[in-house]
């Protein structure tokens, strides 16, 4: 009777703990999605080990992801634009059938490091809000004697 009883116990333990972890990875996925939500504009862009590019074409480059809340993205590279898909599965983001690790994401940077390339030079890529590059530069300033505006 107590090997029923504790096999029954044991297996709804497994379970709950199996859906405990099933909820925490949509939870997981969830809270990066509404992070990524937005427009991203490439900042820079690396290796796989930090290494710089010397490729000005690339390093030049005008890079923009604007991710949507319906699982969407628009992709702006040189002034064209795509559009397709993007999913999120732990640190992994799918965008069309490119894989990235989302390595850190915050309101102010997110760096995506690409998984499947068939190389080890994959790329690296720093980006940042759109937000926060549209800030403008404010110089301080005082008044002089003279009644005029002196920038600094």
């Amino acid at each position: 009777m107590y090997k029923i009883l504790l096999f029954v116990c044991f297996f709804s333990l497994k379970t709950f703990a199996q859906n405990l972890s099933d909820n925490f990875k949509i939870d997981s996925n969830s809270i990066i999605k509404q992070k990524l939500l937005g427009e991203w504009i490439k900042k820079e862009i690396r290796l796989k080990d930090g290494s710089k590019i010397f490729n000005p074409t690339l390093q030049n480059a005008d890079l923009r992801y604007n991710f949507e809340s319906n699982d969407s993205v628009r992709i702006t590279y040189e002034s064209k634009t795509f559009y397709g898909k993007y999913g999120v599965e732990g640190a992994i983001l799918n965008i069309n059938l490119v894989k990235f690790e989302v390595t850190s994401l915050n309101e102010n940077e997110l760096v995506l490091q690409e998984v499947n390339s068939d190389n080890e030079n994959g790329l690296k890529i720093i980006m940042q809000p759109f937000a926060l590059q549209q800030k403008a530069f404010l110089p301080k300033s005082y008044i002089s004697k003279g009644n005029d505006t002196v920038y600094f």
